[in-house]
């Protein structure tokens, strides 16, 4: 449900408003965007508590990955979230 085009959208759109670099995975933690530097094959989503999943029909598509967990990281997952399912 969640194609490489639009991961890599929401990663640009997410990535102007939190400006730092970030990973979009599916479900299960495979990378379907992420900047070059921080591209890899999947993620452990147990060992990336800051890991923010986003739905799409009521079904958690995939997760945005901070390369930097934010201070105020409880407030502004929720928007992040949203921009995500917007973009969806």
């Amino acid at each position: 449900m969640l194609s490489q085009q639009i991961a890599e959208k929401i990663r640009a759109r997410v990535g102007a408003l939190v400006n730092q670099d970030l990973i979009i995975t599916d479900p299960a933690g495979v990378v379907l965007a992420g900047s070059k530097s921080q591209r890899q094959d999947d993620i452990n989503l147990d060992e990336t508590p800051w890991a923010i999943p986003f739905s799409y029909s009521g079904r958690t598509v995939g997760q945005i990955i901070l390369h930097e967990e934010m201070s105020n990281h409880e407030e502004v997952a929720p928007l992040i979230c949203s921009i995500a399912e917007l973009v969806m």
